[in-house]
């Protein structure tokens, strides 16, 4: 089979009047490709354009044989005909035709809607009549006289555009030019058919593929998966392939103007939203792209368009501006699917960490006056998911080190400019929360832990031993391991070892080390508060008996807020597998059971403060990824003139002092649960947990030292 003309034909001879349409027609549908250029020719059908002239186009592109599936079918057995070939072409001209023709275009839409397999059909075989190898030049034409086809197919009309995204023949087409490659490289703008205009140039496969994920995620997503154009892990690997090739785009300054908005905004755009259909039609592809390390491909080519607007031309702040705030979002969601990947969270969160700092810096170059309300809202919600990821100490270190490179010099330039900037604050309060839970990423730095609720205060400490079983529980001596063992840990041991194994899978494992720096955290934020002379006064009108303080330390604005005990704990059982009821409702004894009035001070005399207490029980909220990881502890409230025997300190001597050996636990639960209405949702959840495992079927495991650096 010979390689077809793809070229531009010759205008036609024959004359075409109104008159003479019938006989055109049909001498056309007879195999005439005079008369058939002629009815394409596009001055004629801009004046003679009816359905008559749509349908004999449309009878030159029926298979061979009407009455055989088109699947059986193969590309490599038919030939193109001339007249197919010119009926296939001509169509690239619909929107036209409907334009100088608008009552004519739902039905247009409606009669090639019926058509879109033999149509799509004919564009393989065109396709793969050509060789790369061989012939790169007639296939890269044929690669783009194909998609910009179907392209105009879908802006004709919406009825054709969502019955095309619904046909496999379409998906899988798309995924075919999706897939073209010269050199192990993917095809961008074949011919350098390039919008001129400022921030529209798209390239013609990336928003085909766009348009179709965006009308069909879930087909194109089972598409993909089934393989049967390639492997999910090639379609993830030239994914990620465009976007690397979009950074170098950005690299090349005749092809992103400095006083101009960026080349490249519209097609990074399309595959970061191509990429979050996928992930949330099919959650394997969150895995997929981690592998091929996406996140940090898309955060650097995010990365890139937002460091040129930061330094465009001031004629454009206004798109500058609103194109920054974009980037904003787009970052956001490259950052979810790290964040809420099934495995290696912190590895994914840290490839990316460095992108979202230096995008955010980007941001505040922006003059304060182009950031009104509604775009200083995007820098504050990116600001609150970056401080949600550093409350795990490996983020964290990296985290800092990041805002420090890129914020800091910044920021000092700032300080001489009026009026002030109004992220200024933002990313300052987010500094100060990173340093101060810093001061805790050093080992030495942290409390430490015993998971027996029976643990005396003041207890002399010995090296911290975990169990051999479950790896999730941890006491200070042999004998606090069998005191918890015999009250509460037996009951829960394998069901912990159940949990521990699918959260090691994940990456959401919190380790005996991390939960240190937790409740480490949580303590220093509420000494800060008694420091700042607003917690005790606020436990005092809200107290103990009736309020658990829930505290964030990652929230710089409000950390610390009060809720009813009754309802405290209805949610908190909720949210709590079944096995970790008894640890609850143990904790909670405990702290009622402890719970005694203080004796008035000068200091709270002279506040007005209500009755003060030596505990207060608390709830730590710590977001990372999709979970919240929650520390319930008692504060014990004590006078002391011995300060440095004590790890909390203010200087009117009221100390927050926790001995968490006692008086904590650590639960992890999804960050949207805490939000839903559990009187009515899962009504039956003890129904999908399983029933705790009776006393006979466990053994009692060995506890086994921790090495310094768990």
């Amino acid at each position: 089979m010979g390689n077809p003309r793809v070229k531009k034909p010759t205008k036609s001879s024959v004359k075409v009047t109104p008159e003479a349409i019938p006989a055109i027609a049909q001498a056309a549908r007879d195999g005439s490709v005079e008369h058939l250029r002629a009815l394409g020719d596009l001055d004629n059908v801009k004046q003679y354009y009816s359905l008559i002239v749509l349908d004999v186009f449309l009878y030159h592109l029926h298979l061979p044989d009407a009455n055989v599936p088109y699947s059986h079918y193969t590309s490599g057995h038919i030939d193109l005909s001339d007249q197919t070939l010119y009926s296939l072409c001509v169509l690239v001209n619909v929107n036209t035709w409907c334009t100088d023709h608008p009552a004519l275009r739902t039905p247009t839409a409606e009669r090639i809607a019926a058509f879109l397999n033999p149509v799509v059909f004919w564009m393989r075989v065109l396709l793969a009549t050509f060789n790369p190898e061989t012939d790169f030049d007639g296939w890269l034409k044929v690669y783009e006289i194909t998609s910009l086809i179907l392209r105009e197919l879908y802006r004709c009309h919406d009825v054709l555009y969502k019955a095309a995204v619904k046909e496999p023949a379409v998906l899988k087409m798309c995924l075919i030019w999706w897939l073209g490659t010269y050199s192990d490289q993917p095809v961008s703008y074949p011919f350098n058919n390039r919008n001129p205009r400022t921030g529209e140039q798209e390239d013609t496969v990336t928003t085909l593929f766009y348009l179709t994920t965006r009308g069909n995620p879930a087909g194109m997503a089972d598409v993909i998966m089934k393989g049967s154009v390639c492997p999910p892990e090639e379609f993830v690997r030239r994914t990620v392939q465009r976007m690397a090739q979009l950074v170098e785009m950005h690299g090349v300054l005749q092809l992103a103007h400095i006083n101009l908005l960026p080349y490249e905004n519209r097609n990074t755009r399309y595959l970061v939203h191509i990429s979050n259909y996928l992930i949330e039609a099919n959650d394997k592809f969150a895995t997929l792209y981690m592998a091929q390390r996406a996140p940090r491909a898309f955060g650097d080519a995010l990365h890139g368009i937002a460091y040129r607007c930061s330094r465009g031309h001031p004629s454009v702040l206004k798109h500058r501006s609103a194109s920054l705030i974009e980037i904003l979002g787009l970052i956001e969601r490259v950052v979810n699917w790290a964040a809420t990947s099934p495995s290696a969270v912190v590895f994914n969160l840290r490839d990316i960490i460095g992108s979202v700092a230096a995008i955010l810096t980007d941001c505040m170059t922006i003059p304060p006056t182009a950031l009104d309300e509604n775009r200083i809202r995007p820098f504050e919600n990116a600001i609150r998911g970056l401080l949600s990821h550093s409350t795990n100490p490996k983020v964290l270190a990296q985290l800092l080190g990041h805002l420090r490179q890129f914020a800091n010099p910044v920021l000092e330039g700032l300080k001489k400019k009026k009026p002030p900037h109004r992220a200024q604050a933002l990313m300052e309060d987010a500094i100060a929360v990173c340093d101060k839970q810093s001061a805790f990423v050093d080992r030495k730095n942290r409390v430490r832990i015993c998971d027996n609720l029976g643990h005396q205060l003041g207890e002399p400490r010995q090296p911290e031993q975990t169990c051999s079983h479950c790896h999730s529980v941890v006491y200070c001596s042999k004998d606090c391991q069998k005191e918890d063992w015999d009250t509460r840990h037996k009951y829960e041991c394998e069901r912990m070892y159940t949990a521990y194994l699918e959260r090691k899978h994940t990456d959401m494992w919190c380790s005996h080390s991390t939960r240190c720096f937790h409740l480490t955290s949580l303590l220093a934020q509420c000494n800060y508060s008694i420091h700042k002379g607003n917690f005790f006064t606020a436990s005092c009108t809200h107290s103990p008996i009736h309020f658990v303080a829930e505290v964030d330390p990652t929230n710089s604005t409000k950390p610390i807020e009060f809720e009813e005990i009754d309802l405290w704990v209805e949610k908190t059982r909720f949210l709590l597998p079944k096995y970790l009821h008894k640890r609850l409702d143990d904790l909670l004894a405990k702290f009622k059971s402890s719970l005694r009035p203080i004796p008035p001070t000068p200091e709270s005399e002279e506040s007005g403060g209500g009755q003060a207490y030596t505990h207060q029980l608390v709830d730590g909220v710590l977001r990372f990824g999709n979970f919240d990881i929650h520390v319930v502890a008692i504060l014990f409230r004590t006078r002391s003139k011995t300060l440095e025997e004590l790890l909390f300190q203010n200087p009117s001597g009221m100390n927050v002092y926790s001995d968490v050996a006692a008086i904590a636990m650590s639960y992890i639960c999804p960050h949207t649960n805490r939000v839903i209405d559990f009187e009515d949702s899962f009504a039956d959840i003890d129904d999908v947990l399983d029933d705790v495992s009776e006393e006979s079927g466990h053994v009692e495991p060995f506890i086994e030292t921790l090495p310094e650096d768990a």
